[in-house]
């Protein structure tokens, strides 16, 4: 994608993707619990290249705050343990790898639920590819297949980003995309965004038959 962006740049910046994710792993699910008062709490479930599992707590409180959280204990991957950290209170929370959501069952006997944010769900996140040259592109992707939004950016302009067009989203089970089509702004030339086996990134073909390979980045 690298022949245009000495002709376009970004026409703002995206927050989301800036922020410093630096304790996730290869990947994560993102479940909001929005309590009656008012407030929201976060869970991220991660996952490391190697499917260990793993949480990290977020609120609406101090939303800049990421508590990664203690596995006291796992029972196949479904039934979890955890403690905050210096904290022996211990909180149990159920889920499996394909949940919808986690139940929390707090110590003082509450419950809460956490729900799979669906814009964030299955290959969405930030992903990057280094090209042989040197250089490195990055692509944003988030929304529901519905409301697709797609970014981009280069390391020669880092803090510049482009909206992309997008089209042809396809999509399977749970929302997850298989492909989708995107262009530059005042550009006719399509790129097919296709999703890698692996999971973890996606392929983009080029209109001169070319491929690059955008590998999931947590930054």
């Amino acid at each position: 994608m690298k022949k245009i962006i000495v002709l376009l740049f970004f026409y703002g910046i995206n927050i989301t993707f800036a922020q410093s994710t630096k304790v996730y792993p290869d990947f994560y699910e993102i479940f909001i619990c929005k309590n009656p008062n008012g407030s929201t709490e976060t869970l991220l479930a991660t996952f490391d290249t190697e499917g260990k599992r793993g949480f990290i707590y977020k609120n609406s409180k101090n939303p800049d705050k990421e508590i990664p959280l203690t596995i006291v204990s796992n029972d196949n991957d479904e039934t979890f343990v955890v403690n905050f950290p210096n904290d022996k209170k211990s909180y149990t929370l159920k889920t499996c790898i394909a949940c919808p959501e986690i139940v929390c069952n707090n110590p003082d006997g509450s419950v809460q639920t956490f729900s799979l944010n669906y814009d964030f769900w299955g290959n969405r996140g930030s992903y990057r590819c280094i090209n042989p040259d040197g250089t490195t592109e990055y692509l944003h992707i988030e929304g529901s297949a519905r409301d697709l939004k797609v970014k981009y950016s280069s390391s020669t302009r880092p803090s510049k980003w482009i909206n992309l067009e997008v089209s042809n989203v396809n999509v399977s089970d749970m929302d997850n995309l298989n492909f989708f089509d995107v262009k530059f702004p005042y550009d006719t030339k399509n790129y097919r965004i296709e999703a890698n086996p692996t999971g973890y990134g996606y392929n983009c073909w080029l209109p001169n038959g070319g491929i690059q390979v955008f590998n999931w980045i947590n930054k």
